[in-house]
Protein backbone atom coordinates (compact mmCIF):
# COMPACT_ATOMS: atom_id res chain seq x y z
CA UNK A 1 0.00 0.00 0.00
CA UNK A 2 1.53 3.59 -1.14
CA UNK A 3 2.16 5.99 1.73
CA UNK A 4 0.20 8.74 -0.12
CA UNK A 5 -2.70 6.99 -0.80
CA UNK A 6 -6.42 8.86 0.33
CA UNK A 7 -9.72 7.63 0.23
CA UNK A 8 -11.94 9.32 -1.82
CA UNK A 9 -15.21 7.77 -0.84
CA UNK A 10 -16.30 10.61 1.28
CA UNK A 11 -19.46 11.45 1.36
CA UNK A 12 -17.93 15.19 1.12
CA UNK A 13 -15.70 14.55 -1.85
CA UNK A 14 -12.71 14.99 0.70
CA UNK A 15 -9.76 13.37 0.04
CA UNK A 16 -8.79 11.59 3.64
CA UNK A 17 -5.53 9.63 4.72
CA UNK A 18 -6.89 5.94 6.20
CA UNK A 19 -4.67 3.68 7.72
CA UNK A 20 -2.03 1.17 6.34
CA UNK A 21 -1.36 -2.49 7.41
CA UNK A 22 0.51 -1.61 10.68
CA UNK A 23 -2.16 0.52 11.66
CA UNK A 24 -0.21 3.66 11.20
CA UNK A 25 -1.78 6.79 10.54
CA UNK A 26 -1.60 7.89 6.68
CA UNK A 27 -0.75 11.25 5.32
CA UNK A 28 -2.41 13.58 3.14
CA UNK A 29 0.25 14.16 1.04
CA UNK A 30 -1.09 17.49 0.04
CA UNK A 31 -1.75 18.92 3.64
CA UNK A 32 0.50 16.21 5.33
CA UNK A 33 -1.90 15.86 8.37
CA UNK A 34 -3.12 12.38 9.12
CA UNK A 35 -5.80 10.53 10.89
CA UNK A 36 -5.20 8.08 13.04
CA UNK A 37 -8.58 6.06 14.62
CA UNK A 38 -10.96 8.98 13.18
CA UNK A 39 -9.05 11.84 15.11
CA UNK A 40 -6.56 14.17 14.03
CA UNK A 41 -3.36 13.27 14.19
CA UNK A 42 0.11 15.27 13.79
CA UNK A 43 2.59 14.36 11.33
CA UNK A 44 4.53 10.94 12.38
CA UNK A 45 8.02 10.75 12.61
CA UNK A 46 8.65 8.44 10.20
CA UNK A 47 11.02 5.28 11.34
CA UNK A 48 9.95 5.41 15.03
CA UNK A 49 11.77 1.92 15.55
CA UNK A 50 15.25 0.56 15.41
CA UNK A 51 16.86 -1.43 12.77
CA UNK A 52 17.36 -4.89 13.62
CA UNK A 53 20.14 -5.67 11.92
CA UNK A 54 21.76 -2.35 13.11
CA UNK A 55 21.14 -4.28 16.84
CA UNK A 56 22.22 -7.33 15.72
CA UNK A 57 25.86 -6.18 14.19
CA UNK A 58 26.30 -3.81 17.45
CA UNK A 59 26.24 -7.21 19.16
CA UNK A 60 28.17 -9.08 16.71
CA UNK A 61 30.48 -6.53 17.18
CA UNK A 62 30.64 -6.65 21.37
CA UNK A 63 31.09 -10.29 20.66
CA UNK A 64 34.26 -9.83 18.43
CA UNK A 65 35.41 -7.32 20.89
CA UNK A 66 35.29 -10.01 24.09
CA UNK A 67 36.54 -12.46 21.74
CA UNK A 68 39.33 -10.56 20.99
CA UNK A 69 40.24 -9.70 24.21
CA UNK A 70 39.94 -13.05 25.97
CA UNK A 71 40.62 -15.67 22.93
CA UNK A 72 42.81 -13.06 20.52
CA UNK A 73 40.01 -14.57 18.15
CA UNK A 74 38.37 -11.72 16.29
CA UNK A 75 36.56 -13.69 13.46
CA UNK A 76 33.44 -12.60 14.03
CA UNK A 77 34.19 -8.79 13.47
CA UNK A 78 33.87 -9.64 9.76
CA UNK A 79 30.07 -10.27 10.53
CA UNK A 80 29.63 -7.64 12.41
CA UNK A 81 31.09 -5.33 9.57
CA UNK A 82 28.58 -7.04 7.33
CA UNK A 83 25.83 -6.49 8.63
CA UNK A 84 26.86 -2.77 9.79
CA UNK A 85 27.28 -2.16 6.70
CA UNK A 86 23.98 -3.72 5.07
CA UNK A 87 22.04 -2.10 7.94
CA UNK A 88 22.90 1.63 7.52
CA UNK A 89 22.16 1.08 3.57
CA UNK A 90 18.28 -0.63 4.97
CA UNK A 91 18.46 2.57 7.28
CA UNK A 92 18.55 4.72 4.49
CA UNK A 93 16.11 3.45 1.97
CA UNK A 94 13.61 2.83 5.38
CA UNK A 95 14.11 5.20 7.38
CA UNK A 96 14.22 3.04 10.69
CA UNK A 97 16.54 4.16 13.52
CA UNK A 98 19.62 2.74 14.50
CA UNK A 99 22.24 4.31 12.54
CA UNK A 100 24.52 5.02 15.37
CA UNK A 101 24.23 1.45 16.34
CA UNK A 102 25.44 0.56 12.95
CA UNK A 103 28.67 3.01 12.65
CA UNK A 104 29.53 2.12 16.58
CA UNK A 105 29.58 -1.68 15.20
CA UNK A 106 31.54 -0.81 12.18
CA UNK A 107 33.88 1.59 14.46
CA UNK A 108 34.75 -1.34 16.34
CA UNK A 109 34.79 -4.42 13.95
CA UNK A 110 37.13 -2.25 11.53
CA UNK A 111 39.21 -1.79 14.75
CA UNK A 112 39.29 -5.19 15.47
CA UNK A 113 40.50 -5.80 12.19
CA UNK A 114 43.39 -2.91 12.19
CA UNK A 115 44.41 -4.75 15.62
CA UNK A 116 44.28 -7.99 14.05
CA UNK A 117 46.29 -6.65 11.14
CA UNK A 118 49.15 -5.59 13.31
CA UNK A 119 49.63 -8.44 14.58
CA UNK A 120 49.63 -10.34 12.29
CA UNK A 121 52.58 -8.30 10.97
CA UNK A 122 54.04 -8.16 14.19
CA UNK A 123 54.28 -12.28 14.95
CA UNK A 124 55.24 -12.76 11.08
CA UNK A 125 57.93 -10.26 11.76
CA UNK A 126 58.93 -11.59 14.41
CA UNK A 127 59.11 -14.69 13.30
CA UNK A 128 61.49 -14.29 10.30
CA UNK A 129 63.86 -12.34 12.56
CA UNK A 130 63.71 -15.81 14.69
CA UNK A 131 64.48 -17.80 11.45
CA UNK A 132 67.99 -15.67 10.57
Amino acid sequence: MNMTSVRTNDPEGVARPFLDENRRAMLNPTTGIGVFMGLPAVQMRQGTRYNRLAIASLALAGLAAIGTILASVGVIAVFAVGAGHVSLNQIKVGGERGRGLAVTALVIGYAIAVVALISTLYFAASFAVQQQ
